[in-house]
C-alpha cells in the first residue's frame, strides 16, 4: 500500500483501516472511455489508523462491489465501532475486494 495524501490500495497487500468519519459523496468525473463528463457516487472517509499506526488520511472508493460492503456502516456510525481488513485483487474490470470487518479495540 502507499500512503500519500490518500490511500491507495495495492493488489493483494490487506490494509487494516479504522474510519473516524465516513459517507457518501458525489464527484464529477469523465468516463474514461468515452470521454463524457458524468456524476458518481463514492464512499469517502477520513482514515485515523492504517495497519495499527495513527494516521491522519483519506480513503475513496468507486468500486460498486467495494461501496455495498462498506456503506451498510454509515447508519449510525457504525464504522467507528469496527475496523476493516480491505484486500484488493486483480486490476481494470476485473477487480475485485475482499472486507474484513473486525471489532475495533483502539
Amino acid at each position: 500500500m502507499v500512503l500519500k495524501n490518500y490511500i491507495e490500495l495495492q493488489v493483494g497487500i490487506p490494509a487494516r483501516m479504522h474510519f473516524m468519519a465516513l459517507t457518501m459523496i458525489e464527484k464529477d468525473q469523465v468516463d474514461t472511455l468515452t470521454g463524457t463528463p458524468m456524476k458518481k457516487r463514492s464512499l469517502y472517509g477520513v482514515v485515523d489508523r492504517l495497519n495499527g499506526q495513527e494516521v491522519s488520511t483519506t480513503f475513496s472508493a468507486l468500486a460498486q462491489g467495494l461501496k455495498d460492503q462498506l456503506e451498510p456502516f454509515i447508519a449510525n456510525d457504525r464504522f467507528k465501532t469496527v475496523e476493516f481488513v480491505i484486500t484488493k485483487f486483480g486490476s481494470g474490470f476485473l477487480t475485485r475486494y475482499q472486507v474484513e470487518v473486525n471489532p475495533f479495540r483502539g
